[in-house]
């Protein structure tokens, strides 16, 4: 899988379509629709950016440069369809919530790129897709060949990871054996060791980091501004579209700015100038006088088209409808033979206002005075019509500078790799396209937080899971798979099978508790229709809950191996970490979620070790039998674990509606905390601290 740009030619080629038809009508992708990018949006910020658009969007990218490149573009469109199947809700807070839970409950890191790849095994994407073909089952070598190849598709999946660093994207991949085993073992590195920006096998896998970060660069810019979050570009930004797109080398930042400042201003004017040219063919001279004394109005109070907030320019084009209606409709009145004062001018218009053209004769007066509204509001509508183009200048200057921006990465993404034979920036293109990702985390991303996101949220999160891992182990579920031998033929790891066992419970026990909460399996009979959960609405919420849970655990297998696997992994792993970090002054971060929690973890951790040694200060002997003793303590608790990682994993699979609503319902997070509450007050730690590390770098 190592070498130069060489075409990876896959008999997935032939059945393309079939996969992008399984990929389109997955749950994953139905799912993503309501999945945010940067920030969970409101039910009225109906163009904001969600992860499906994100996905078609770098697909689409990936495809376009692969074909500049002469490589598969259908394999890299379809893995890029997939690639962020593993995102959590939330966005970046998601992640952050779920791999500080991990370490408090010492299980798997969450990495969306290696979880991406569980839920399309979970949902046999593959096998939907190969079911789509005709006569497939009359030809099993192609089965097995589709299905082996199909981890070409998941190596773009865990190998996408865009916040990867310079050296991180410039790295040589690892070389292994397969396909397969490249993917297992990114799987392992990164939900069991915290290892994850890996490198993809093939050329085009290689291109996947760069669509994916091509494509949200602009969608993350134009909710920015869409979100009153980006006003207008900042010096930096000016720098950056200054350097990129002026034809001048400048030396100085100074220089730079000013070539951007100067493109800026080239797009308004031309923006500009294309609806001045459209108000050309527009004869009705009052529509044309409208527009110019809206112009001059703007001009007058200062208010600018791109920088001034939207709701000023909206008034101003309010109040000129207004005056022009004003104006028309005492032109009716004026034309009548008499003069009518204004009590009778109001009754009469509410009069007609109140008659129906279906069942009463109008007079001839309401006649003119209907004719001359319809004909007052149609150049109303003109004037709105051209008065919006004018006021949407801030959306259409930024959707031009992101579009080109990208097209200015692709094309030297293209002419690069053709002459490096690797896919690659020139060396000033990776040099803007990193300071671009950092300039949108420091100036937008870093403030989409919501205060719920900040202090409902991962409390929410924290007891759902623990709840859900309560019922796993109460129904049976993790018991079920434990002595499931078409599982235990999935595990490749002897030592793994050792502690795929649980405690002893009376059957009675599980199917009692299954009763209760109306857990039915899903191979047996359905409960009889007269059949309700009891208790209270928020008992009754949780028990659809863990009923939802436990058949989520029951439909898994090969997944529920790995998922296992990786566990037991982490697990030793995670209690290594812990204790060297119990042994060491190493402070923690005030700022990490579930920080108390995790520090009295710290505590008795420190408490143990002084009362078997009498200090903290062991030898290295001391220190590793220490380590052993608690890593088989989590060993012999791995139901427990299990119970929990998989519980975090169904719960981090929901969108943000999805889980506020579960959140609401059973009571950990009140309907007044979210309808209260604030984006952009709170700074995002995560997002804090890659824009750091890339200023670093830089």
């Amino acid at each position: 899988f190592m070498g130069k740009m060489k075409r990876t030619n896959l008999e997935w080629d032939n059945y393309i379509n079939y996969l992008i038809d399984a990929i389109n009508g997955s749950k994953f992708m139905k799912r993503a629709e309501n999945k945010p990018m940067s920030t969970p949006k409101t039910s009225i910020e109906s163009h904001i950016s969600t992860r499906s658009i994100h996905l078609r969007e770098a697909a689409d990218i990936a495809k376009r440069i692969a074909e500049g490149l002469k490589l598969n573009a259908n394999y890299i469109y379809a893995g890029m369809l997939m690639h962020d199947a593993g995102h959590p809700f939330s966005a970046h807070e998601g992640e952050e919530i779920f791999t500080y839970m991990g370490a408090l409950f010492d299980t798997q890191y969450f990495h969306h790129n290696a979880k991406g790849v569980e839920i399309i095994l979970s949902e046999d994407i593959c096998g939907q897709a190969i079911s789509k073909i005709p006569n497939i089952e009359n030809n099993p070598e192609l089965k097995q060949k589709l299905r082996d190849e199909f981890y070409y598709f998941l190596d773009v999946i865990i190998s996408h990871d865009g916040e990867a660093s310079r050296k991180e994207m410039n790295k040589q991949a690892v070389e292994y054996g397969s396909i397969k085993e490249a993917v297992y073992a990114k799987m392992r590195l990164a939900n069991s060791e915290n290892n994850y920006k890996f490198v993809a096998q093939t050329p085009e896998g290689k291109l996947a980091k760069y669509a994916d970060v091509i494509a949200y660069l602009a969608s993350d810019m134009q909710d920015g501004f869409r979100l009153g979050i980006l006003k207008d570009f900042s010096d930096d930004y000016l720098e950056l579209f200054g350097e990129m797109f002026s034809t001048e080398y400048s030396v100085t930042r100074e220089q730079r700015i000013e070539n951007g400042k100067r493109y800026i201003t080239e797009i308004k004017s031309k923006n500009l100038r294309e609806t001045k040219e459209s108000l050309k063919q527009e004869k009705d001279e009052e529509v044309l006088k409208t527009i110019s004394n809206i112009l001059t109005t703007l001009k007058q109070r200062k208010l600018d088209l791109f920088k001034s907030d939207p709701e000023e320019l909206e008034a101003v084009l309010n109040e000129a409808k207004n005056k022009f209606v004003a104006k028309k409709r005492q032109e009716f009145w004026d034309r009548q033979p008499r003069v009518y004062s204004e009590e009778e001018k109001q009754k009469f218009e509410k009069q007609l206002e109140q008659k129906s053209e279906k069942d009463e004769e109008f007079t001839t007066m309401e006649e003119e005075f209907a004719e001359y509204l319809n004909s007052t509001y149609s150049k109303v509508n003109k004037i709105e019509e051209y008065a919006v183009k004018m006021l949407r200048m801030r959306s259409s200057v930024v959707r031009e500078v992101t579009s080109k921006m990208q097209e200015f990465f692709i094309s030297d993404l293209i002419k690069n790799s053709k002459e490096s034979e690797v896919p690659q920036f020139s060396k000033a293109a990776a040099r803007m396209f990193f300071r671009a990702k950092e300039l949108n985390y420091r100036e937008f991303v870093q403030y989409t937080k919501w205060d719920y996101q900040i202090t409902d949220l991962p409390k929410a999160a924290l007891e759902l899971v623990q709840k859900c891992a309560e019922s796993l182990k109460k129904s049976g579920a993790i018991r079920n798979k434990f002595y499931d031998e078409s599982i235990k033929a999935y595990i490749t790891d002897p030592e793994c099978l050792k502690y795929m066992k649980t405690k002893y419970r009376r059957e009675q026990e599980y199917t009692s508790y299954k009763e209760e909460n109306g857990i039915a399996s899903l191979k047996s009979h359905a409960k009889p229709s007269n059949w309700q959960l009891t208790g209270d609405r928020k008992q009754i919420e949780h028990k659809k809950l863990y009923k939802n849970v436990y058949q989520y655990v029951e439909n898994e297998d090969q997944v529920f191996a790995i998922r296992y696997q990786n566990t037991y992994r982490a697990i030793i792993d995670r209690v290594r970490k812990k204790i060297e970090i119990a042994l060491s002054s190493q402070s923690q971060n005030k700022n990490e979620l579930y920080q108390e929690q995790f520090q009295a973890q710290i505590d008795q951790v420190r408490q143990e070790v002084i009362g078997k040694y009498g200090t903290l200060d062991l030898t290295s002997e001391q220190k590793e039998e220490y380590i052993a003793l608690k890593t088989e303590q989590g060993l012999a608790n791995i139901e427990e674990k299990m119970a929990l990682q998989l519980s975090s994993d169904y719960l981090a699979g929901m969108t943000d509606r999805s889980f506020n609503d579960v959140a609401v319902k059973t009571g950990y997070i009140t309907q007044e905390s979210l309808q209260n509450s604030v984006r952009g007050q709170s700074s995002s730690n995560t997002v804090q601290k890659l824009a750091d590390a890339m200023a670093e770098e830089r």
